[in-house]
């Protein structure tokens, strides 16, 4: 038998020997459970096994780190941005404070339905990856001249989106935010809010387009240094807008719309040198949008709407009814979903590395089934995490969002619902993300839809029984709680075309 007695080597050696027993111990583990019922252990009982070994390792971690960590700068920048307007305001007044309430669910609603013009270029440029092992030259310029043409009709339908958003938001902005509930004593701060806000509108949707035109190429570093320097264009006009000047509401929405205009611009000069160089998909004028070529992408396009529509239609029923309460109730319902927006997103990087990886490698089926395990172990574990960051500043630190007692009060009452809420929350989002990567989504629409149904069903409840904000935050935590067990629910019916299951079908080209 060899042996060493080098110090590396022993230890690399003693390393090796536990790694093996921990994935043998942890093997007996999950198969014990599928013994307990009377069958025999899976294969995918040692998948799972593996699945945890795995996240041990800094080689498997690293592929999804490099595209995770930068993206959670990405991800939280527009919450970031509200949130930053949020604590700004509410040195204020309360009542520009409740004002942005309902502007943000609407532009949540508003941006959150558009996403799909970033999962879908993302999602395009990774399953024709140019740099995809086993690729004759052909193929690789066929790969070249989908991914350009692609770019640039995106990026073209953005603009036009945008503009035409932008219209819209301006002409029915009153009308949307007496929808909201919004009182006339709000309705002086939260229309001009709406309405200076709107303008960013074209740029939004032209950075949700860069964004995932980085993220199909594996490439998150670049979106990250845009948000840092938009996200300091924000806090400086938010500092000098709001707190020196004492804009208010007009201050918080100038600045931010500046910082967006700022940021689409630095994306549209960088995505452009890339290109130029040979170091990513050139960004040339392809034309105007040809259905035909961009069919692939419409019919994904079409799912995700679905889904957006439908959580953006229970974040704005939930804020409705906790601007219906009364001023002190809105209020705190801004700070504690305002911090809750925040901390989600930072799980949705992971979705988002499920979606770009499990894309590029679908033609490996054992790979992207291990990855998929290994994504939904850090997703709960983030959740975790993430709740008790929420727990220890909503009730700790309070102060920081409001100077009002009532809604310090508030927030710290709701703020265990928040935290529930988070946890089931970051396993929904690594499901999806899953489902989106592997193609595998037809079922979210309808999933979406029957835990609407279920929030709508709790908020009704909620009211009846005189909950107050007690009602409007359980229903938070009945969306994602749903979302979960539907998901599984999917799985266990579908197991064996499932990634997740134990045949490891192949993700759909």
């Amino acid at each position: 038998m060899f042996t060493t007695t080098h110090p590396k080597l022993c230890n690399l050696e003693s390393r090796t020997i536990a790694v093996l027993a921990f994935r043998s111990n942890l093997s007996v583990v999950f198969s014990g459970f599928e013994t307990a019922a009377g069958r025999e252990p899976s294969p995918t009982a040692v998948s799972i096994a593996n699945g945890v070994l795995l996240v041990l390792f800094p080689k498997v971690l690293l592929e999804i780190l490099s595209l995770a960590v930068p993206g959670i700068c990405v991800v939280i920048a527009d919450p970031l941005f509200s949130l930053v307007d949020t604590a700004c305001v509410g040195q204020i007044s309360s009542a520009q404070l409740a004002a942005l309430g309902p502007n943000t669910a609407i532009f949540n609603f508003v941006f959150q339905l558009f996403t799909f013009l970033g999962m879908s270029i993302a999602n395009a440029l990774a399953s024709n990856n140019v740099h995809s092992p086993g690729l004759t030259q052909t193929a690789r310029n066929t790969r070249r001249a989908f991914s350009e043409s692609m770019l640039c009709y995106s990026l073209t339908i953005a603009a036009v989106l945008g503009c035409v958003a932008t219209a819209l938001l301006t002409m029915s902005g009153e009308t949307l935010l007496r929808g909201m509930g919004t009182s006339a004593h709000l309705m002086k701060y939260a229309l001009p809010y709406l309405q200076i806000r709107a303008l960013a509108a074209p740029a939004v949707f032209i950075t949700l387009v860069a964004q995932g035109a980085c993220l199909g190429q594996q490439d998150m570093w670049t979106p990250m240094r845009v948000v840092l320097v938009s996200g300091l264009v924000n806090l400086l006009g938010d500092l000098w807008l709001i707190l020196h000047f004492q804009l208010g509401t007009v201050g918080a929405a100038a600045a931010t719309t500046v910082a967006q205009y700022a940021g689409a611009a630095f994306f549209l000069w960088y995505l452009h040198h890339k290109g130029k160089h040979g170091k990513g998909v050139p960004l040339k004028w392809k034309g105007l949008p040809r259905v035909k070529e961009m069919w692939p992408m419409l019919s994904m396009a079409g799912v995700l709407v679905q889904r957006s529509i439908s959580l953006m239609v229970v974040y704005t029923a939930l804020t409705a009814a906790a601007t219906k309460l009364g001023t002190v109730e809105a209020a705190a319902h801004q700070v504690a979903l305002q911090f809750f927006w925040l901390l989600s997103y930072f799980t949705e990087p992971f979705s988002l590395t499920a979606q770009t990886l499990i894309a590029r490698d679908a033609a490996d089926p054992v790979k992207v089934h291990r990855l998929a395990y290994i994504l939904l172990f850090l997703g709960g574990l983030t959740g975790a995490v993430l709740a008790l960051v929420q727990g220890c500043v909503l009730l700790g630190f309070p102060h920081i969002f409001s100077s009002d007692p009532a809604v310090i009060s508030a927030v710290q009452m709701v703020a265990p619902h928040g935290m529930l809420a988070l946890i089931v929350c970051s396993l929904a989002m690594i499901c999806d993300g899953v489902s989106i990567g592997s193609r595998q989504m037809n079922h979210l629409p309808r999933l979406t839809a029957v835990s609407m149904l279920v929030v709508f069903w709790t908020l009704e409840f909620g009211a009846q029984a005189g909950l107050g904000l007690h009602g409007v935050w359980l229903s938070m935590v009945a969306l994602f709680g749903s979302r979960v067990w539907l998901h599984a629910m999917y799985v266990k019916l579908h197991w064996r075309r499932s990634i997740f299951g134990e045949n490891r079908v192949a993700v759909p080209a």
